[in-house]
């Protein structure tokens, strides 16, 4: 009952504050005179009407958030880290995207800046990618480009990304084009010099992997001796240094069974950490082949489950499950409409799972490559696209000798071949303009 009553008093303050609330009322507005209603009318009323939002508006809010906990940070509110702090330049961009003239823009962007790595993780989905780093000149053009995009948040991965020696001027990049930015490790050699570093920079959150809460078992998962030592002294080192910590656990069958989710949340919130993230494996990369590392929909159920319950108590370390962001019921699948992958090399994929190029940006301006992606898969799908076409593109990058990413046009007769479901419910109500 607290924590329902402390997340109501939470979306209170977050609704009375002018900072966060002018940008969004001021775009729904514009829209609609436009004759593009995103909302319900109801509350498209309430918005037309008047600056202050009411009641309806507000009931409405509370229901679409009722899984979350909203929290704050460095004096801002988080949702999640699949949405950018607020009040920021990254969260108004968000809503100004709507008047581009855009179909979408990527809320979202991970870069992979260095194959390198001294880790041989299980479930690796980078494995296949060969080609050489892009040199720190085409990375910081890439940053440049993507923000002027729209990009709301943009995720530093790799390999092992804390082994580029130019790290801090990536993250300053970004965050000096209005975005924010997330840092994907294994803990690597993290100092608390190199975190300060790094949030002084600009660094808005860090997420560190885990497999198991047992030592050996993470160790061995992660083909590396004292991994388990070294993530937990990073997780330590970037809560000193103020970041917005994170920890993330990919799901199989096996850690469903036992139930290892609830093992590893109760271990890192004795570190206070800001968020618990979980992913289920996807048949990709080292998992290409591995059908029995996916979990079922009973599972799925599970992790949805204790991503709302969880988060109903207001913790101070919240549950983000993408099966339940990424749930038919709120935002669906966002590959190549509302998310894109770069990979060491400039490729520009729909996520990091799915490997399908859509152009390289050493090749092909960014906006173009965009487009063309965008326009391939359309609108945001109920289901997740490689999980739900795994077996096409596997096929595919076996008649291509295991070279990834499949280039342009195997990945537009992929998509051909993949026709459009249907629309997640967030965007059947938000998007009301007929699918191509």
């Amino acid at each position: 009952m607290f924590g329902r009553l402390q997340q109501i008093l939470m979306l209170l303050w977050i609704m009375l504050t002018p900072s966060v609330t002018k940008t969004p009322l001021s775009v729904l507005r514009e829209l609609a005179k436009r004759g593009k209603k995103r909302m319900p009318a109801n509350i498209q009323q309430e918005i037309s009407n008047n600056k202050k939002i009411k009641s309806s508006t507000f009931a409405f809010a509370r229901n679409f958030l009722a899984s979350e906990c909203i929290s704050r940070h460095d004096g801002r509110f988080v949702i999640n880290s699949f949405l950018p702090p607020f009040p920021s330049k990254a969260y108004d961009r968000m809503f100004t995207n709507l008047l581009s003239g855009r179909k979408l823009s990527p809320v979202s962007a991970y870069i992979a800046i260095t194959k390198n790595c001294p880790f041989n993780c299980w479930h690796c989905s980078f494995k296949g990618r060969t080609q050489a780093d892009l040199p720190l000149s085409s990375q910081l053009l890439l940053i440049e480009n993507l923000c002027n995009l729209g990009t709301s948040i943009i995720g530093f991965t790799g390999g092992e990304p804390l082994l580029h020696k130019d790290l801090t001027a990536l993250i300053q990049k970004a965050v000096n084009g209005g975005a924010e930015t997330i840092l994907f490790t294994t803990g690597f050699n993290l100092s608390l010099t190199k975190a300060k570093e790094l949030k002084k920079a600009g660094l808005w959150a860090i997420c560190f992997s885990l497999d198991s809460h047992l030592p050996e078992v993470h160790d061995k998962l992660r083909g590396r001796t004292n991994a388990f030592n070294e993530a937990m002294d990073a997780i330590i080192t970037a809560k000193q240094a103020g970041l917005y910590t994170m920890v993330s656990s990919v799901a199989t069958p096996e850690f469903m069974k036992e139930e290892a989710y609830k093992k590893i949340y109760k271990l890192v919130k004795k570190f206070a950490i800001n968020e618990y993230r979980i992913i289920e494996a996807m048949p990709c990369g080292k998992l290409l082949d591995n059908t029995e590392a996916i979990i079922n929909q009973e599972d799925i159920k599970k992790l949805r489950r204790f991503h709302s319950q969880t988060n109903a108590a207001s913790p101070k370390t919240k549950v983000c499950a993408f099966n339940q962001i990424e749930s038919p019921e709120l935002f669906g699948c966002g590959a190549g409409t509302q998310h894109m992958y770069i990979d060491n090399a400039g490729e520009v994929c729909p996520c990091d799972f799915t490997p399908l190029s859509f152009g390289n940006i050493t090749q092909t301006p960014l906006s173009q490559i965009w487009l063309t992606m965008n326009n391939a898969f359309n609108l945001p799908r109920r289901n997740c696209f490689i999980q739900k076409n795994y077996k096409l593109i596997a096929q595919n990058i076996k008649n291509n000798k295991f070279n990834i990413p499949l280039k342009l046009e195997d990945s537009l007769n992929i998509c051909r071949q993949c026709p459009f479901d249907d629309m997640p419910d967030y965007f059947k109500m938000v998007y009301k303009e007929k699918k191509n």
